[in-house]
């Protein structure tokens, strides 16, 4: 029942989030007009495209974006109330272009009664053309990656390969498990895959580039993005 009024209530707030939220800033990045929109009692803020594509890519975009913040919205509700808990929300813009726009976004939470902290983090990318979220999957490809299994030990030889010194170094971080489901976006250097994990005894925040030159040679087929196929890495 408390979920439920918790969703209503999120409804409600974000149908009214218009009116009142704080436009915080406006930017522009690649000539594509940027506006952070932000709840005046959370402060959970999130971008939106004004301009700079066409006006069905810029509603599915933004619709995407809309259901992040709501998303993040519902956790601060549940979390925080006039008995306390905390919660942060941060956000960055990665990576902007005509096909691709990707962020990073990480959210701590103290509810009552917990124990300690929770953190969470993902990273989001948008294939503009193809109006869909992009996963690692979709992204890097394996030839005789056969199960989630291999497909992940194939990516950490990948890492392995690109940075040796940090690899041979026995570390927490490093057990094969904890990479099934990595945090994954685009940035002007490469792809970004990393972990980032604050659960009892694991304590991991780490993250490797796959430089563009190293991730063309293993994307996907069906993955058509130009930025990467004609980068002039390496």
């Amino acid at each position: 029942m408390k979920n439920k009024f918790i969703s209503l209530f999120v409804t409600i707030i974000y149908f009214l989030l218009p009116l009142f939220a704080h436009c915080q800033k406006v930017e522009s990045r690649n000539n594509v007009q940027i506006y952070w929109l932000t709840d005046t009692t959370s402060k959970i803020s999130l971008f939106r495209i004004a301009s700079g594509y066409s006006p069905p890519k810029m509603k599915f975009i933004n619709s995407v974006l809309e259901q992040y913040q709501r998303e993040v919205l519902e956790q601060y509700y549940s979390c925080v109330t006039n008995d306390g808990g905390e919660c942060n929300h941060v956000v960055s813009i990665e990576l902007i272009n005509d096909e691709i726009i990707s962020f990073s976004q990480s959210t701590t939470w103290f509810c009552q009664g917990m124990m300690h902290y929770v953190s969470s983090s993902k990273g989001v990318i948008i294939d503009i053309n193809n109006e869909k979220e992009l996963s690692l999957n979709d992204i890097l490809f394996f030839n005789d990656a056969t199960s989630e299994y291999t497909y992940r030990e194939k990516l950490i030889t990948v890492l392995t390969e690109m940075y040796p010194e940090r690899w041979k170094v026995e570390d927490e971080c490093h057990k094969n498990w904890l990479w099934d489901n990595p945090i994954t976006y685009f940035t002007e250097e490469g792809l970004y895959v990393g972990i980032s994990i604050f659960s009892g005894s694991i304590i991991c925040d780490e993250g490797y580039i796959i430089p563009y030159y190293v991730l063309k040679k293993h994307m996907h087929q069906a993955c058509n993005l130009n930025f990467v196929i004609f980068s002039d890495d390496k």
